[in-house]
Parts: C-alpha cells; sequence; structure tokens
C-alpha cells in the first residue's frame, strides 16, 4: 500500500484517468505523443519522433545545399550584378521542389523535364537519415510502430514541400503544386520507408512474407534492369567521347566565361542519368525524340535543330544508320534471358511450367520497369518545338514488354531443361 500510495498518479497503471486517457485518446493521440516525445531527445527516442526528426533533416539538407549551389553559381555567372541573394535563394528551393518532380512555369512557359541526378540526391538523403532514425530509435519488433513511423515521416516531408512550394513561388517562376504532392508522397514515402525498415532490422521479416515465386520474379527483373542500364550506361559514355569535338566547338561557339562554363558542367551531371535511360530507350528499340517530330533509334535518325547543349554532341547524325545499330536490339533480349535464369535458379523448381511463367513474368516485369524508368527521363521544354523531348513510354514499354518477355520465357524453360538435364545444383 505504502508503494502504490508513494507512486506518481502518471505513473500508476491501476489509475483510472490513465485508463480514461488510453480510452478516449485513440491511435493518433499516442501517435503524437510519440512524436512529441521523440523530438523531446529523450534517452531512447520513439520511432515516430525519430522519424519525424529524420524528415526535417532531409528536407533542410537537401534545401540548404541546393541553396548553396544557386547561391554560388549566381555569384560565378555575373559576380551578383543582376539579381538579389533572395532570387539565388529561391532558385535553390525551385531546384528542390524540381527533384521532386514539380515541374516549373518560367514566365508561362512549362518546363516539365526533371534533371534525374536532383531525385536521385534527394531520394538517397531521405532513404540514409531513415534508416539512422530507424537505427538510433527505441528497439521495436512491432510492425504498426514502423508503419506510424513511416506515415509520420511522409506527412511531415510533404508539409514542408507544401509550405516551401508556396513560398517558393512568385509571378515569373511558379511550381506545379499538384505534381510537387505527388512527388513528396512517393519519394520519402517509398524510400524513407524503405529506410525505417531496414534501420528497425524489419526488413527480413517483411521480405519473408513475400511468397518465394515472387521473389524469384522480381531478383530475375531487377537483374535484367540493372544489366540493361549498364549496357546504356556504356553506350552513353561511347557516344559521349565520339561526339567530343562537336561539344567543344559548341562550348566554343557561345563564348562563355569561367562561371557559364561552371554552371554548364553542372547542368550536365543533373542530366547525366537522363542520357542513360535514353540510350536504354534506344537500345530497346523505340529510342527517344529530341522535339516533336524527331526521332532517334537504331533504325532511323529524324532530327532538326537540337539546342546549343554539350550533351546532345552525342547524338548520331541524321539519316541512315549503319547496320551494326541494328545489332543493338540484341542486348535486351540477352539481358531478359539473364534474369530469367537468374529467377529459375533463385527458386529453385524445375517444372516446366511454373518455369515458363517465372521466365515470363521476370521478362515482362522487366519491360515495365524499362519503360517506367525511361519516361522518368522525358518531358518538355516549352510549348513549342520541344514540348516533348526524351523516350515515349507507350513505344518503349511495348517492345520491351514484347522482347524481354519472349526472351523470360525461353530462357526460363531453357535453364529448366538444362537442370534436369545436368542435375545443376540449386543455386540459393
Amino acid at each position: 500500500m505504502t508503494d502504490l500510495l508513494s507512486r506518481p498518479p502518471h505513473l500508476d497503471p491501476d489509475d483510472p484517468r490513465r485508463r480514461g486517457g488510453r480510452r478516449g485518446g485513440g491511435a493518433a493521440s499516442r501517435l503524437v505523443a510519440s512524436v512529441v516525445a521523440g523530438l523531446r531527445g529523450e534517452q531512447e527516442r520513439t520511432l515516430a519522433g525519430a522519424a519525424a526528426l529524420a524528415a526535417g533533416g532531409a528536407v533542410a539538407a537537401g534545401l540548404l545545399g541546393l541553396m548553396a549551389v544557386a547561391l554560388v553559381g549566381w555569384y560565378l555567372a555575373d559576380g551578383g550584378a543582376h539579381g538579389s541573394t533572395r532570387d539565388a535563394l529561391r532558385a535553390g528551393a525551385d531546384l528542390w521542389l524540381v527533384g521532386h518532380g514539380s515541374g516549373v512555369s518560367l514566365g508561362g512557359v512549362p518546363v516539365g523535364l526533371v534533371p534525374l541526378a536532383l531525385p536521385v540526391a534527394l531520394g538517397w538523403l531521405a532513404h540514409r537519415l531513415a534508416v539512422r532514425a530507424g537505427r538510433t530509435a527505441r528497439p521495436t519488433d512491432d510492425d504498426r510502430t514502423v508503419v506510424q513511423a513511416a506515415v509520420t515521416f511522409t506527412g511531415v516531408y510533404l508539409v514542408l514541400a507544401v509550405l516551401t512550394c508556396v513560398l517558393a513561388g512568385t509571378d515569373d517562376v511558379s511550381p506545379g503544386l499538384g505534381r510537387t504532392v505527388l512527388g513528396a508522397l512517393l519519394l520519402p514515402g517509398l524510400l524513407g520507408t524503405l529506410g525505417l525498415v531496414r534501420g528497425t532490422g524489419r526488413l527480413g521479416a517483411w521480405r519473408d512474407l513475400v511468397p518465394g515465386w515472387v521473389r524469384a520474379v522480381v531478383h530475375g527483373a531487377t537483374t535484367a534492369v540493372v544489366l540493361l542500364l549498364g549496357a546504356a550506361a556504356a553506350l552513353a559514355l561511347v557516344a559521349v567521347l565520339l561526339g567530343t569535338n562537336d561539344a567543344m566547338a559548341v562550348l566554343a561557339g557561345l563564348r562563355l566565361s569561367g562561371g557559364d562554363y561552371a554552371a554548364y558542367a553542372v547542368a550536365t551531371a543533373l542530366l547525366l542519368p537522363n542520357a542513360v535511360l535514353w540510350a536504354a530507350a534506344y537500345l530497346v528499340g523505340p529510342g527517344f525524340s529530341v522535339g516533336v517530330g524527331t526521332t532517334v533509334s537504331p533504325g532511323v535518325v529524324s532530327l532538326g535543330p537540337v539546342p546549343a547543349f554539350p550533351l546532345l554532341s552525342a547524338l548520331p547524325d541524321a539519316g541512315p544508320t549503319p547496320a551494326w545499330s541494328m545489332g543493338l536490339l540484341v542486348v535486351p533480349v540477352v539481358v531478359a534471358a539473364v534474369g530469367a535464369r537468374r529467377a529459375q535458379l533463385a527458386y529453385g523448381v524445375t517444372a516446366y511450367d511454373s518455369s515458363a511463367l517465372r521466365g515470363f513474368g521476370s521478362g515482362v516485369l522487366a519491360g515495365v520497369l524499362t519503360a517506367l524508368l525511361t519516361g522518368l527521363a522525358g518531358g518538355s521544354l516549352g510549348t513549342g518545338r520541344l514540348a516533348h523531348v526524351g523516350p515515349s513510354v507507350l513505344e518503349v514499354g511495348a517492345a520491351a514488354v514484347a522482347s524481354m518477355g519472349l526472351a523470360g520465357l525461353l530462357a526460363g524453360l531453357a535453364t529448366a531443361w538444362w537442370q534436369r538435364r545436368s542435375s545443376e545444383p540449386v543455386e540459393h
């Protein structure tokens, strides 16, 4: 009795006020309480509080980093002779929003092309901070706690992104609010959640909930896509090296200052992932466009005037294509076959029907992923001739699904036949 009376009321589990608060508050009040407790910096921070801090840190680090880049570029370009520091900082905020796919309207002219190095960097930052939040927070094996923390991470990130979009908009430059919301939901929602799951050590448990054949198909598809992107990167590198002289001539004709050269170098680096995905669309077959009515593919190259940008010097010459360029179409077939073989060996069932389904599934999924990725690399650069630049999602998707799906089907059957014939040990 003495011990019970000496216990503070808020620690007494039998206190009626504690029971009533538990019933009346609900899940929302417990979530808010856990976030507040985490923000207060207790000895073991709650996962929701750590997630909130990680989301705020990801937004702050990305914004401040791009604002610093914009500020340095402003000084290098004209020594600060035009505009103000506030304009440079606002440009950095616009870059951060563009990194989430917002697009911008420059004096009424829509610009929807996203330099994909920005979302890659911002996504990596959000993921790493989420992983750290999961590792440093109070240990948990409750999946509901992880889900609540993921919702908190995404919600905090989304609120800050919307606030940035509202404050950064001007009459001349206005980011797209709808696309900002979508990007701020997808980027931290997917990569942040994955980071929290990894950080809390729940990734293995979540992965075990997925059927084995699904994991095998995903494994084969991701293998094929990674190999295809590697081949595309090699093709883009060769094209850039072959076009070096033309790129130098373009830069010389622009008569740029040292600061302008630095700005061009940064812009080129930001667009390198786009170039790799354009090369992937080229390998698949349909290729890409550099303006309305243009085509760059292994079968035909039809170009008009292109912007004076050094990276575009890697484009092939207009006119008939060499015969060997059609041989590049075998690349997606080969990588899909390799991915299907990996899917078959990972699952370990040699029945022909199962092997065919796994091989076909991995090839089709690889084709869908290829179409989605290449679709991210395109966009608009105005309302005129450059209203569309980059690959077509539908054309690349149709070609990729057809070629990679058939290759995966045949490779799955061939792998099963070889396993049956040679009793090849299964790889796990």
